[in-house]
C-alpha cells in the first residue's frame, strides 16, 4: 500500500552567493600557525635534548676538573 507525502513546501531553497567552505585565509592561518609552532617545538627540544659539548664552559661544567688556557 503506498500513501502520498504529507509534506508541504513553505519557502523555496535560494542559491548561495558565495562558497560556505573551504575558508582559504582561515586555512592558510592555521597551517602557518601549526607550522611554526611544531618546528620551533621541534628545535627547542632536540636543543634541550642534546647532549653534545659546546665550548670550554660545557666541558668544565661537566667535568670537575678545570681546563688549562
Amino acid at each position: 500500500m503506498i500513501t502520498t507525502p504529507t509534506a508541504t513546501l513553505i519557502t523555496p531553497a535560494a542559491l548561495p552567493t558565495s562558497p560556505s567552505s573551504p575558508k582559504k585565509g582561515l586555512d592558510y592561518g592555521v597551517a602557518l600557525l601549526l607550522g611554526l609552532s611544531l618546528g620551533i617545538g621541534t628545535a627547542a627540544m632536540r636543543d634541550r635534548l642534546s647532549d653534545r659539548l659546546r665550548g670550554p664552559t660545557d666541558l668544565e661544567s661537566r667535568t670537575i676538573t678545570p681546563l688549562l688556557d
